[in-house]
């Protein structure tokens, strides 16, 4: 079961939404309490549009997924796998609110990274950035790689 890093985003704030969670069933709220996910944070952004990160595989996902149409939630939804582990994204830029959460998921974040990283995706990462550009995560990665 392979484990991907999905951004859902929604075009409201957390409050306005708050409002369409009542409306769902105790059964699909219990399937989003019971969800098997790694880490997760969540936010309104610069827009006040709710945000969630998610950790997790995309059975959990299409799960989440069935629950929002159900329930007639709009929101986008996008796999960010690769730029998560091509270090694309600036967490200490996006996630706002530095709250004990954020470094919560920043280090699962880092975890899911150091278990999912491949020669090849460091490979490309000195290619498209530099040997300087490289995360401590990803050294560590090179010293400990065996060919």
């Amino acid at each position: 079961m392979k484990i991907g890093v999905y951004k859902i985003q929604f075009n409201k704030s957390s409050y306005e939404l708050n409002s369409q969670y009542d409306g769902i069933s105790q059964s699909e709220k219990d399937k989003l309490s019971e969800s098997n996910v790694i880490g997760s944070y969540d936010m309104d952004d610069i827009d006040f549009k709710y945000v969630l990160y998610v950790i997790t595989c995309k059975i959990e996902i299409n799960k989440y997924i069935e629950i929002l149409n159900n329930n007639f939630i709009q929101y986008k939804i996008y796999d960010i796998t690769n730029d998560v582990l091509m270090n694309r994204i600036n967490w200490s830029e996006i996630l706002l609110d530095k709250k004990k959460e954020y470094y919560t998921f920043i280090n699962d974040i880092n975890l899911w990274i150091s278990e999912n990283l491949d020669i090849d995706i460091v490979l490309d990462r000195i290619s498209e950035s530099g040997i300087e550009s490289l995360t401590t995560i990803e050294k560590e990665f090179l010293k400990t790689y065996k060919i």
